[in-house]
Order: C-alpha cells, then sequence, then structure tokens
C-alpha cells in the first residue's frame, strides 16, 4: 500500500503503542491463580443456552459446567482464528504494496501469537482445547490475488469486531475468576489496535478492488461478506458441550439454535443487540461490501443461498 492510500500516521500511532504496551501474557498474567471449579467462568448470560428453555431445566451444577467449557471453547475458537490470521497475513505481507504497512503486520502476528499462547495455556491448564477447520483456510480462494488479499483482512476483520464484545463484557465482570478477567482485559486491549488497522486496511482494499471487478463479481463479493458474518457464531455452538453436561438430543439442539440466530449473537448483553452489529454493517456498506438490501433486510431473508468462496472472482 504505497503512498496516498497508507494513512501514515495512523500506522505510526499503531506502532508505537504496539511497541509501549509491549506484553508477554505467559509472563504478565496470573496464570497459577487457578479459577475456581465451582465458580462461573463466564457470565451466565453469555452462554449459548442462557435464556431458553433448556437453561432454566439446567441445575446450578450443569449451568456452572457449561461456562466453564464454554469459556474454554471461546479460547480455542480464538486459538483458531488468530493462527488462520497469522497464517494469512505471513504469505501475504511481503508483497511490495504493504511495504507501508508492514511494520505494524509484525507486530500483529506478534500480538495474534501471544494470544495463541495465552488462550492455549488456559485450555492446558483448566479446560479442553478443541480444534476447528475454517471453511475459508483451504488456500487461495480465487486465481485473482487482489480478491485473496481482501479477503484474508476481512476474515480478521470480521472475527475480530465480533469476538471483542464478548471479551469487553467479561473484562469488566468483577464476579469472574481473575485470571479469566486478565485474559480477556488484554485480548481486549490488543484487538482494538487490530480493528484500527483492520478497518483501514480494508477500507483501502476495497477500494482499489472496486475498480477493477464486474457488477456479477461485486453481487458475489456481497453474498459471501453477508453469509460470513452471519455465520460466525456457528463455532460457538457446540454440541459435545451440550451432550458433556447431560443435555439429550444435543444436535438437534444445537442445529435450532444455530439456524435461530445470527451475528447479533455476539452482542446479546446489549439492550438491543442489533445496534452495534448495524454499525458493523454500516461500517462494511459504505466501503462497497455489502449491499443495500443486505444492511436492511433481515439475515434469514438475505441467506437463502449459499455460495462458494471460489466462484467469487468468475466473471
Amino acid at each position: 500500500m504505497h503512498g496516498p492510500m497508507a494513512n501514515a500516521a495512523l500506522i505510526d500511532r499503531l506502532n508505537q503503542a504496539s511497541v509501549n504496551h509491549i506484553n508477554f501474557p505467559l509472563v504478565t498474567l496470573p496464570f497459577d491463580e487457578a479459577p475456581g471449579e465451582q465458580s462461573y467462568w463466564m457470565p451466565p448470560e453469555l452462554t449459548t443456552l442462557y435464556g431458553t428453555a433448556v437453561w432454566d431445566e439446567l441445575s446450578e451444577d450443569q449451568k456452572i459446567d457449561l461456562s466453564q467449557k464454554e469459556f474454554a471453547l471461546i479460547c480455542s475458537i480464538s486459538c483458531n482464528g488468530e493462527k488462520e490470521a497469522i497464517g494469512d497475513i505471513a504469505k501475504i505481507m511481503l508483497k511490495s504494496k504493504f511495504e507501508s504497512v508492514r511494520s505494524y503486520l509484525s507486530h500483529l502476528i506478534r500480538e495474534e501469537n501471544n494470544h495463541i499462547d495465552m488462550f492455549v495455556e488456559f485450555c492446558n491448564r483448566y479446560g479442553e482445547l478443541t480444534r476447528f477447520r475454517y471453511f475459508y483456510t483451504k488456500g487461495d480462494q480465487c486465481t485473482d490475488p487482489a480478491f485473496n488479499d481482501l479477503l484474508a483482512f476481512i476474515h480478521l476483520l470480521v472475527f475480530e469486531e465480533l469476538g471483542d464484545n464478548i471479551n469487553r463484557v467479561m473484562a469488566r465482570d468483577k464476579s469472574l475468576p481473575p485470571l479469566v478477567r486478565a485474559i480477556n482485559k488484554l485480548h481486549a486491549e490488543e484487538e482494538a489496535r487490530h480493528i484500527a488497522f483492520g478497518r483501514h486496511i480494508v477500507t483501502e482494499l476495497a477500494t482499489e478492488l472496486s475498480r477493477k471487478i464486474s457488477a456479477n463479481q461485486t453481487r458475489k463479493l456481497h453474498d459471501y461478506v453477508y453469509s460470513h458474518i452471519h455465520t460466525r457464531h456457528y463455532e460457538y455452538h457446540n454440541m459435545r458441550i451440550y451432550s458433556s453436561i447431560g443435555i439429550d438430543n444435543a444436535f438437534s439442539l444445537r442445529e435450532r439454535l444455530v439456524l435461530e440466530r445470527d451475528a447479533s449473537f455476539f452482542f446479546r448483553t446489549e439492550s438491543d443487540p442489533h445496534t452495534p452489529l448495524k454499525k458493523i454493517l454500516t461500517f462494511l456498506h459504505s466501503i462497497g461490501l455489502i449491499s443495500d438490501a443486505q444492511l436492511h433486510e433481515p439475515p434469514r431473508q438475505m441467506l437463502n443461498v449459499e455460495r462458494a468462496a471460489e466462484t467469487l472472482c468468475a466473471r
């Protein structure tokens, strides 16, 4: 990203903040302070079953067990998402087009790798690490590298924007174990920089790509981005966890919850969960990554067609 495309002042601020607040969580966080075995590791209202009839039927021990296993699941999802981000960025960061932001990409990779260490350490000590295979990680999705560059940063930005609210809620909750709060606080602070950078680079790459793609490609890109946003909650609903705490028909429960929900799932502690989600969608709409209809229509009406990523760059 050469010349005027790169916001030099923003990149300088982000670089300096990463240097001034350099952190190695395995050293600085209180990992020896084990979270209590009889305590909630995430607020009840953030568990996937809260507010459902199933939740009302659970015993207190089952509710606590669910909170602990779903916090370990969140750690696992974060590990996997950040692993993919590191792989995507490392693959493209030496391109000449990223010369002006390469210094910050190095900081971002270091911070994401530290987050993986942090989440893995927690799971190794106190929980279970769950592995995932995201559908978008099987190599390049298009023959056009401009699409792949943009998609790499869209995946990173969406992942961080949606997860940020969960981190902030848990970082503030004084009822949670100190280690859990510390993990979420550190993650939220560093991800705030990644989000600022992500919004900048996605804007620039989307603007660049819009000058060369057809109307049909634009429509496919809109569908892909919108579907990507509204399917991120799938991994958070885990059939194995439901079964492990004694819930019958765990598969059916998981499928029903996934189909009933959309990306507002990530903001369900808000008085109106659709308000912060609308801000994200409005941003993506403003830079041409979702359509007018997708901005205004309910998700269930807009997710009726599955579009393979491989078709994105077809004319």
